[in-house]
């Protein structure tokens, strides 16, 4: 009696692991086989492949400037998408968008395109105009300033303002149509 129930547990601990190994091979994809079927023939001569719908992304490069991670200036390439309308307002915020990946997080006012000149004002509060060094000060006013130029052959200055008004920041100050850097 004491030996068939040593041969009943032993049977039982087998179709346990069998069952056990079965399962986990149930939920594996590696053995199954996939067949097409058609769902009708197709008709002697018009036959045809199935079409691609692919449209390639058409892209432009643009040059700009940034802040490095030791937050000096440095020049680099995006690839835009052809649909994006490069205007000066779009650059200058995706400019200072990218100087937040170096936590400086610059606070713009409003870009504006008066005669060839454009014109960026601040916020109060953000940087480039409170809490900056004047050499990062410097660097962030510079590359706003060379990526515009760069890109918009069109357009001969930029003019720094605050809130609308004259530049004015913890460590300089402009006339309200001072031209920063101009063509």
């Amino acid at each position: 009696m004491i030996r068939s129930g040593k041969i009943f547990r032993m049977l039982t601990a087998v179709c346990m692991l069998c069952a056990v190994t079965a399962c986990g091979k149930k939920d594996r994809n590696e053995d199954l086989e996939l067949t097409l079927i058609p769902s009708a023939s197709p008709s002697a001569g018009t036959h045809r492949e199935p079409e691609a719908s692919y449209t390639p992304l058409q892209t432009k490069r643009i040059t700009y400037y940034t802040l490095s991670e030791s937050l000096e200036n440095e020049e680099t390439t995006a690839v835009l998408s052809e649909s994006v309308e490069l205007t000066p307002e779009y650059l200058v915020n995706y400019v200072v968008g990218t100087m937040e990946d170096v936590a400086v997080e610059v606070g713009i006012d409003s870009v504006t395109l008066e005669d060839g000149k454009v014109i960026v004002s601040f916020t109060a509060g953000k940087a480039p105009v409170c809490g900056s060094s004047a050499k990062l000060e410097e660097e962030i006013l510079d590359a706003i300033a060379q990526s515009i130029l760069e890109n918009f052959p069109e357009c001969t200055s930029v003019i720094y303002r605050l809130e609308g008004g004259a530049y004015k920041s913890e460590n300089r100050s402009f006339e309200l149509n001072y031209v920063y850097l101009g063509n």
